[in-house]
């Protein structure tokens, strides 16, 4: 008996609907609006994160020049200690100097920077929406240890040093003879005022980024 041969007829493939068109829409809006609102605040976070370490970066590059007590660049056979100053005046700046002047422990600036008639050797300028928002000192006489940790925000400017043999961070504010326990170096961008980066220097030298 033969029997006729078998057809093949495939099945219909169902398509989406317009309710599964307009819920499947819907749910990528919302995932690229949590996206784009979020965006802003993460990359104020990220580039505070990286602002952080750069002044952390240059802090540790005064101290590896102060200890491994390295030639000014502009004056041979001079071998100052080196530090880092920030200015309450200037909170868009961070200088990197060697401490050649009169007055040790102080930045005093001069015309220009990167000449032999100044200390300044380098100026980072935060030309972005990141600013430093205040610079504090912790108490305690240069005598180490955290015991007070109260800080001590009303100064004018910050000055960490670093010169050899002394292995640690020589912190001082507006008084050259009185020296701190540690520094804080609070930063803040324009872009989301709640996000925050602190860069916190000991008086053993150690650096940290909060």
């Amino acid at each position: 008996m033969n029997l006729p041969p078998k057809t093949y007829h495939p099945k219909p493939t169902r398509g989406f609907t317009v309710i599964e068109l307009i819920v499947s829409t819907g749910i990528i809006i919302l995932i690229l609006g949590l996206v784009f609102f979020s965006y802003p605040r993460f990359k104020a976070r990220s580039s505070l994160a990286a602002l952080a370490r750069e002044i952390g970066l240059l802090v540790r590059e005064a101290q590896v020049y102060g200890l491994a007590v390295k030639e000014f660049p502009e004056q041979q056979l001079l071998f100052p200690p080196y530090g880092v100053h920030i200015s309450k005046d200037k909170p868009r700046e961070v200088i990197f100097f060697g401490d050649i002047g009169s007055h040790a422990f102080i930045y005093e600036s001069g015309d220009g920077c990167g000449e032999d008639s100044t200390e300044c050797i380098r100026r980072m300028t935060l030309s972005g929406p990141e600013y430093i928002d205040k610079i504090c000192v912790i108490p305690g006489g240069g005598q180490g240890g955290d015991e007070d940790l109260t800080e001590v925000c009303d100064i004018d400017g910050l000055n960490i040093t670093f010169r050899r043999p002394d292995p640690e961070a020589w912190i001082v504010a507006d008084d050259p003879l009185k020296r701190y326990n540690g520094a804080r170096i609070y930063l803040r961008s324009n872009k989301d005022s709640r996000e925050t980066r602190t860069v916190r220097i000991w008086i053993t030298g150690q650096i940290s980024i909060q």
